[in-house]
């Protein structure tokens, strides 16, 4: 996290593109919760990111292998500079 960096923002990444954060459940052969992870992606707004991310993942999401939980802008996040313009991944 930036010190003095405004919460209430996401980071602006690639070309002023918000990063998102993406909450997904992976699932097993009967449907039941395997484990979460947060994937992160960058877009101009929640449309776009839920758009993007469902585009990458169509064949996992139609087979029934994951499940969007949520979508929503990465409200903390590591930095790999003091400037904040390089994020850890």
């Amino acid at each position: 996290m930036i010190i003095g960096q405004n919460m209430s923002e996401a980071p602006k990444g690639e070309k002023g593109k918000i990063l998102y954060a993406v909450c997904v459940e992976v699932l097993d052969r009967v449907g039941e919760v395997k484990k979460s992870v947060i994937e992160y992606i960058h877009a101009t707004d929640y449309v776009n990111a839920n758009w993007s991310y469902r585009t990458a993942h169509s064949n996992a999401l139609v087979m029934g292998k994951i499940r969007i939980v949520d979508i929503a802008p990465a409200v903390g996040w590591f930095v790999q500079d003091e400037h904040g313009e390089v994020l850890a991944g």
